[in-house]
């Protein structure tokens, strides 16, 4: 991808999640390429992280196929993890290719709030036990 074009990406990514942006990368068969990573979230990794973060990314994304074909569904074209700390978009471009967004839990309140009453609503109704909250939920 021309620096160009990344740039605009990354440009996008900021004046749409502003200082919730946490990172974004290109990632492929052979590796990744960071294109923005926020200061504090640069501090927390370090470069074999980052390689063992888009190998477990690239592995999860190399099952597109099969999960098109249980779900049912139409093509895959994004996953979402939420965390404690951060919201993950896995956005595939292929098999074991994409580009992967990492935002604070604030930047996508209205899924993050939904979450949270899913999460309400498990704790107090399903025969299962929720263990933990995330911490985003009491904010």
């Amino acid at each position: 991808m021309a620096d160009e074009e990344r740039s605009e990406l990354v440009r996008f990514l900021k004046q749409r999640a502003g200082d919730n942006l946490r990172g974004v990368a290109h990632y492929h068969e052979d590796g990744y390429e960071l294109l923005y990573v926020r200061d504090d979230v640069a501090r927390r990794y370090d470069d074999d992280r980052f390689a063992e973060l888009f190998s477990t990314i690239r592995e999860e994304m190399s099952e597109r196929a099969q999960q098109e074909s249980v779900y049912e569904l139409g093509r895959l074209h994004c996953t979402v993890r939420l965390f404690d700390e951060g919201i993950v978009l896995n956005f595939s471009q292929g098999d074991r290719l994409g580009t992967s967004v990492s935002l604070d839990p604030e930047a996508a309140s209205n899924l993050t709030t939904f979450a949270y009453e899913c999460i309400r609503r498990l704790h107090r109704d399903s025969p299962q036990t929720v263990v933990a909250e995330p911490a985003w939920l009491n904010k």
